[in-house]
């Protein structure tokens, strides 16, 4: 897959974070900024999606082989 890589320090109160973002847009379609608030917003979609799994005892699959994986159950 091509695309570019980002790398953004951001201050956050007192401390600093170094973020990563791979994107598959090519340089110059969208401004950086707007790529790390859309990191942010996708993080914390993904966050919530995990706490409502494991609130619903679905984070872990009832399954014993990668055969019953695919098969479905």
């Amino acid at each position: 897959m091509s695309g570019r890589l980002i790398y953004v320090r951001l201050q956050r109160d007192r401390h600093q974070i170094d973020l990563w973002l791979f994107t598959p847009l090519p340089s110059g379609d969208e401004p950086i900024e707007l790529l790390v608030r859309w990191s942010g917003q996708r993080w914390q979609a993904e966050l919530n999606f995990r706490k409502v799994k494991t609130q619903l005892k679905l984070d872990v699959l009832p399954l014993g082989t990668a055969a019953m994986a695919r098969k479905g159950f």
